[in-house]
Formats: structure tokens, C-alpha cells, sequence
């Protein structure tokens, strides 16, 4: 039995065949092959390939949704396809499926090679009554004309109808042909008679100018268009859900290639109340008369513009009339009733097709038609259905993305939160990112067989293209509210997303790339949300992050700047206040990271700089790794930087405060260099800085060894200096005293530290002078231990 492909196989070329003429019967029997002995679609038939041609059609960043892709400017003769095509694609009328390939009237495309097909001669569908304009117009031989429509003939004299048929017998064609002349000529006797009078109005008929409008731009005048007409209305008086299955896919596929020549009549079908019987076929029990008939329909609310040389220009329209009734008699709620179908290998074998072909009406109502329409799939509770579609086979899940992007997207009053929300409800963060993950992986084995370049088209472009709204859905989710958070922030959800910017390389595809920045935004965005970081931090984000860092130290590219911008963000949001996120970068190694940025004056050192000084307010393990990569060293060099010299100061403190070894430490600070930065620091600083140096620099003298080699230097002098100078805060003059003190305390020969100083002279002063109650008895203190060592 057929089956139906739920993926593409083989070359997507040949399996776009819509249908293909009998040049041996001289043109007379066309359309789809049946099986013989069941009567069902082929397998080739099924629409796999034109939704893959739809979404190709789909220009990337286009401004609106009916943009297309362009002919090449630089192709041989610098003019576009159109003008290259067979002179008699020029007589295909105006409306074509958008999901048909450049079909010209011969069955051919610029794409496909009939002479490559092999049509089996078994039994074949006989061929529909349609009209086709160059029968109307006249050009061509007028036996074909004669043969079909000789027994129906005007009388110019009388402008009666007469029915010429020499055997009597008026079948059913004739009767609605009858029909439908007499009511146009009935029409326009009465309008014309009417507008001699001065009594004719507009309103009267709506779709008169319409349809002149069409038969004047076609060429169709007089009852040529009445009997295409005839033989529209004479094919949806066949459809019945309950007929004979053959019949009625003979009559839909008639239908089908009836509307595709003649766009014109499409609005006919709500003239003649058709819409409703046409839409009733989908309620059939067969799912095949099921696929053709959402073939017809379609066919019927699509419209693709053609230039003067009958070629497509890719633009896909939606008939908005047409879509209004369709809409207001149920269209969307059984289109989403066939989407839901079970596609279990259980389940029957067009089921497939009918979900594909259901998914492409409903892609096509997305992109095509106006936001009211879109907002209606959404008021039917399409958006449950679409992120169930997201977990299918290509191409459903790709027909899902595009249209819940379109619904994303609509225009105000609704927010783009709320859309959010209502996917973040039916869980659908899980299955974008797998769908996403699946589209890099397509790409990394697509490198891994060298074959990237080859496969620049078909699904992986259409996959390319996908990741990329992908990771702009999850973006918004990054800024919607807590429900969406919570939905993203899913141990599963982080975990892809996260496996996927740690693998970000110079060579990715530039559109891979992008999707790539824009899931580290959602991923700094998701950092900043306090009821996120336990998640990241489960996912083990820091660990996956701070690599980041290093891969693109040397690289000076746009991506890898914006890769090391947004993961700085991130782990500043991370690290900030967690000491057991600290010790996981400081392990992964982000100190060696962090002193390239401060070192590169990068504008990331704002956010490196007291990243780095945390780690010193971390645990061991954090200033572990900090003295492997001589972290103490560093914070000296810190000291000079304005606006950070004291928080670098706190960090050496606190360090040596936790040791229980400080002999290392003291090595490191007792070397030249790092005394006399030390020193100058203080001479350097202005009071207000001052006031924030002098208590970190308590904590280090401290320091028995370090404590006498700064006594020894000009630093005495400078704390004698402002302790004199009372434009410091009392607070400040305190501490400055108690630093004294234990520089005096700790000095080899106190005696000559008191004379070398002159100490008992400027605590005199201060015990004198000073407005401080409380620093007075301080220096009172200090100046009474010294006494011991002055009379000695």
C-alpha cells in the first residue's frame, strides 16, 4: 500500500510533480496517477516538497511576511527568470498555488525534468471541463473550443440563449451553463436599463466591478467567462463528504486545476454559497478524498501574483473575502482538528498528508492573511496544537515555527508576553530547544562529512533558518514574566541551550551564529531573574560559560567580542553574590580571564575588577586558584587604578586576615616594588580616598616583618601628616593613631622610632588641639606608652 513520508527523501526535484499531461493522447487526459486496484493517492503526490518550496520562499529578515526570495541580479542576461521562460507560460492566468514550483502550461519547471518522470499506464483521471484563457481569447485552433462547447451558442440577433444539442438531451452541464447565462444576461439587461434611467446604484451588485475588472484584465468577455463559471459551480455540486471516494477526488482535483488557471473565480465560491460544501469535505471519512480537498482549499484562499510573462514572483497573497468566510464558517477549527491527528506508525497511511497538507493551509493563513485572521487560529486555541506539531518530523515542526513566530509577531494591543505565556503554558520551551539543538547538530555533522557547503540548501537551509527564529522566541522568553521564566528555566531546557553556545566557533554559520549570541542574551537575561540562578547553577552554567572566555581571548572578530560581552554579563550576574558559584569559576579558571580584560584596559574591566576582588571574599578554593595565577601581586598593581585602590587593599587584607601561614604572603608583599606601591598609594590619596585606605591598611601591619619595614619607610611620616590635618574625619584621625600605634608597638628599637618620628611632639598637639573628645584620649594612650621608652 502507499505510504506516507512524514520527512523528505531522495531529491526534493522529484517529488513536486503536481501533474503531468499525456502528450500521446494529445493533451486530452491530465492529472494525478491512481493506484489500479485501490484508486489512492500515489506516493509521490504527497506535499512534502511544496511545503518545503514555501518556506524557501520566505526571505530571511524581510520587512513583511509576503516578502520572497529575489531572481539574481548577476545572472547571465541581468534580467530575472520571468523574462527567460517559454513563450507559452505567458497564457497560465494570473493565480497560482503558492505551493507549486514555476509550473508552466506544458507540465514543466525550471526545477524538474519531466522526461525524468516515469508515469505508470494504469488507470488515470479523466480530464476536468476546465477553460483555459487561450481558449477564450481565441488563439489557438477553434476545433478545441467548438468540440467542447459547440452545442451552447448565443444568438447575437435576440440575445436569447439557445441549447443546440441535436439530441435533445440536456445533461447536467448544460443546465448549469443554461443557468448561469440566463442570470449574467438577466443582470445586465437589468443594469442597463437601470443606468439609462438614472436608478442604478454601486451597492447594488458588489462584485460587478470586481469581475470586470478580472475579465478585462484576463481578455474574458461575454459568456467565456460564464461558462468557466458553469463549470465551477457544476464541479462543487459533486462534492459530497459521503460519495464515492474516486468521484470525489476526481471532482476536487478538477476544482483544484480549475481555480489554478482561473484565479478569477475564486470569489465565486461565496456568489454561489460553495464555501461551506467545500469546507464540509474535510469532514470525510476517507483521508484521501481529506488531502485533496485542503488541496482545493488552499488553492482557493491563496493568490500568487505573475508578471507579464506568466513566471511567479514568489509573492504569496491571501483572498481576504474568501478568508473571512472560511473563517467565520469553521475553516480553523477543523484545520486543527486534522493538525492533531495521532501520527503513530499505528495510524493510517495518508494521515500524514492530511496533517502536512492541514499545516500548510494554516501556514498560508499565517503569513498570508491580516492580523484579525492570525488572531482568530489564535482565539481557536491553535497555539497548543502548533507547539505539539514542534516535537513532529521536518516539515511540520518547521510550518509550526513559522506560524507561532507570525502569531509572536502580531501588531498591538496584545503583548508579546502574553503570546509567550500562552506557549510557555503548553511547555514548549523543551521542544524549542530540541528543535534547536537538532538544527546545530545538522550543521556540526554537516562539517564533521564535509559536505557544509553542499548542503546550503533545501531542509538544512530551511533548518538554518529556523534556529535562528528559534532563538529569538527564547530571547523574548528571557524577558517575559516569571511563568515563562520558570518554563525556560527547566534542568533539560539550560542544559541544551548551554551545550550549544559552548560549542561556538569562528566557522559557524553566520545565521548559526547569530542564534548563537541571541541564546547567550537569553541566557545573561535569565542570570539577572534571582528565582533562575539556582537552575543555571544546577545546569552547571558557570562551568559551561567561563571556557567561553578563553576560546576567543586572541580572536578580534565581531562574534567573538560579542560572544566575550554577553558571557561577562552572565557570570557577573552569577558570581555576584554566591560564594559556591565563585569557586566554580575560580576552578574552571576565569582568573586568568579576568586579569587578560583588567590588563587590556577592555571595557569589560568593569564588571572583571570586582569579579576578581570577590574571590578574595570567597573560600580557600577561590584564593587557591588566585594564587596560582599570583593573585596578590596583582591586587597591589590594582592600587593604582582610581576608584579601586581601596577595594583592592580590602582583598589583600582579607586574604592575609584568613591564612593561617602568612609568611608566603608577607614574602610576596616585603618585595621593593610592592612596599614602595604600598607607600605611595597612601601618600597619593586624597582624603576622601584616605579615609577608605587607612582600615584595610590596619589589617596588614598586622604583619610582624611587614609591619617594621613599613615602619621604616615614609609612610610614618605621611600618617603623622594627617593626623595633624583636620579636614579628616574623626573616625579617620582614630584609625590613623591605631596604625601608629602598632607600627610603634612592633618596631625593633621603639626609642629611636620615637625621636626618628618626633611622635612625642605630634601627640601633644593632637592631645591639645584636637575638636575630638575620643581622639584625644587615644593619643593621650599612646603618648603615655611612650613615655616608658622617653625616659629611658
Amino acid at each position: 500500500a502507499p505510504q506516507c513520508p512524514t520527512s523528505v527523501s531522495g531529491d526534493p526535484a522529484l517529488n513536486v510533480k503536481r501533474w503531468a499531461e499525456d502528450e500521446d493522447e494529445e493533451g486530452e487526459d491530465w492529472g494525478f496517477d491512481l493506484d489500479e486496484s485501490s484508486g489512492k493517492l500515489p506516493v509521490k503526490e504527497q506535499p512534502t516538497d511544496d511545503v518545503l518550496l514555501q518556506l524557501q520562499l520566505r526571505r530571511p529578515g524581510a520587512s513583511s511576511p509576503e516578502q520572497d526570495l529575489d531572481w539574481d541580479a548577476n545572472s547571465e542576461d541581468g534580467h530575472p527568470p520571468a523574462e527567460r521562460q517559454d513563450s507559452r507560460s505567458q497564457r497560465i492566468a494570473t493565480t497560482v498555488p503558492p505551493d507549486l514550483k514555476k509550473f508552466s502550461e506544458d507540465g514543466h519547471s525550471a526545477q524538474l525534468d519531466m522526461d525524468e518522470i516515469e508515469v505508470p499506464a494504469n488507470k488515470r483521471i479523466s480530464r476536468p471541463q476546465v477553460v483555459r484563457p487561450e481558449d477564450l481569447r481565441g488563439s489557438g485552433s477553434t476545433t478545441t473550443f467548438q468540440d467542447r462547447f459547440g452545442k451552447y451558442q448565443e444568438n447575437q440577433m435576440d440575445d436569447e440563449l439557445l441549447d443546440l444539442d441535436i439530441d435533445g438531451n440536456e445533461d447536467e452541464e448544460g443546465e448549469a451553463l443554461q443557468l448561469v447565462l440566463r442570470k449574467k444576461l438577466r443582470g445586465q439587461e437589468e443594469r442597463e436599463r437601470k443606468q439609462s434611467t438614472g436608478s442604478w446604484s454601486e451597492a447594488e451588485d458588489p462584485f460587478a466591478d470586481d469581475q470586470q475588472m478580472q475579465l478585462e484584465s484576463l481578455g474574458l468577455h461575454g459568456d467565456g467567462f460564464a461558462m468557466v463559471e458553469a463549470e465551477m459551480l457544476r464541479l462543487c455540486t459533486q462534492l459530497d463528504p459521503e460519495g464515492d471516494p474516486d468521484e470525489q477526488m476526481q471532482a476536487c482535483q478538477a476544482l483544484e486545476q480549475l481555480l489554478l488557471y482561473h484565479g478569477e473565480q475564486k470569489q465565486n465560491l461565496i456568489v454561489h454559497h460553495q464555501v461551506l460544501p467545500l469546507l464540509e469535505m474535510l469532514d470525510s471519512s476517507r483521508n484521501e478524498v481529506v488531502v485533496r480537498a485542503l488541496r482545493v482549499i488552499h488553492e482557493a484562499v491563496t493568490n500568487r501574483q505573475r508578471q507579464a510573462s506568466g513566471d511567479y514572483t514568489g509573492d504569496i497573497g491571501i483572498i481576504g473575502p474568501l478568508v473571512d468566510n472560511m473563517l467565520t464558517v469553521g475553516l480553523v477549527h477543523r484545520l486543527l482538528n486534522l493538525c492533531s491527528r495521532d501520527l503513530s506508525p499505528a495510524a493510517d497511511e495518508f494521515t500524514g498528508a492530511v496533517v502536512q497538507n492541514a499545516a500548510l493551509v494554516l501556514h498560508s493563513l499565517c503569513w498570508g492573511a491580516e492580523a484579525r485572521h492570525v488572531g482568530t487560529i489564535v482565539a481557536c486555541q491553535g497555539i497548543p496544537v502548533l507547539v505539539n506539531m514542534l516535537s513532529s518530523d521536518p516539515p511540520l515542526n518547521h510550518l509550526a515555527v513559522e506560524c507561532l513566530w507570525r502569531i509572536i509577531n502580531l501588531p498591538p494591543p496584545t503583548p508579546k508576553t502574553d503570546f509567550c505565556r500562552l506557549l510557555a503554558r503548553g511547555k514548549a520551551a523543551k521542544k524549542l530547544a530540541a528543535l534547536l539543538d537538532n538544527a546545530f547538530a545538522e550543521y556540526r555533522q554537516s562539517l564533521k562529512d564535509k559536505k557544509g557547503a553542499a548542503q546550503g540548501t533545501g531542509w538544512f537551509d530551511v533548518s538554518v533558518q529556523q534556529a535562528d527564529k528559534v532563538a529569538s522566541i527564547f530571547l523574548l522568553f528571557s524577558q517575559a514574566d516569571k511563568v515563562v521564566k520558570e518554563d525556560m528555566a527547566q534542568p533539560i531546557v539550560l542544559q541544551t541551550l548551554l551545550g550549544i553556545v559552548a560549542t561556538v566557533t569562528e566557522d559557524l554559520h553566520h545565521v548559526l551564529a547569530g542564534a548563537s549570541i541571541k541564546i547567550l542574551k537569553a541566557l545573561r537575561n535569565l542570570s539577572g531573574d534571582p528565582n533562575s540562578l539556582k537552575a543555571l547553577q544546577e545546569a552547571h552554567a558557570v562551568k559551561l560559560l567561563v571556557p567561553l572566555l578563553s576560546i576567543h581571548a586572541n580572536n578580534k572578530s565581531k562574534l567573538a567580542s560579542e560572544v566575550e560581552n554577553q558571557v561577562m554579563l552572565a557570570l557577573y550576574n552569577l558570581c555576584k553574590i554566591s560564594k559556591v558559584r565563585q569557586e566554580q569559576a575560580a576552578q574552571a579558571g576565569i582568573v586568568v580571564s579576568l586579569q587578560r580584560l583588567i590588563k587590556s584596559n577592555s571595557p569589560l574591566r568593569q564588571l572583571a575588577i570586582p569579579l576578581l576582588c570577590d574571590l578574595a571574599h570567597g573560600t580557600d578554593a577561590c584564593r587557591k586558584a588566585l594564587w596560582v595565577y599570583d593573585g596578590l601581586s596583582f591586587y597591589l598593581t590594582l592600587l593604582g587604578m582610581k576608584y579601586w585602590d581601596h577595594v583592592a587593599l580590602n582583598c589583600v587584607a582579607v586574604w592575609l586576615a584568613s591564612a593561617k601561614d602568612k609568611r608566603p604572603f608577607e614574602k610576596v608583599l616585603m618585595r621593593e616594588n610592592n612596599v614602595k606601591i604600598l607607600t605611595q598609594t597612601i601618600i597619593d590619596a586624597d582624603p576622601v580616598a584616605a579615609s577608605k585606605l587607612v582600615p584595610p591598611l590596619m589589617n596588614i601591619l598586622e604583619c610582624e616583618r611587614l609591619n617594621q619595614l613599613l615602619g621604616k619607610s615614609q609612610l610614618v611620616s605621611e600618617l603623622l601628616k594627617r593626623l595633624l590635618n583636620h579636614d579628616h574625619q574623626a573616625v579617620e584621625r582614630k584609625n590613623i593613631l591605631h596604625c601608629i600605634r602598632l607600627m610603634y608597638e612592633r618596631a625593633p628599637d621603639p626609642k629611636s622610632f620615637i625621636t626618628t618620628h618626633n611622635l612625642m611632639e605630634v601627640l601633644a598637639r593632637v592631645v591639645n588641639t584636637d575638636e575630638s573628645l575620643l581622639v584625644r584620649e587615644r593619643a593621650n594612650e599612646l603618648m603615655q606608652a611612650t613615655l616608658v621608652n622617653t625616659v629611658i
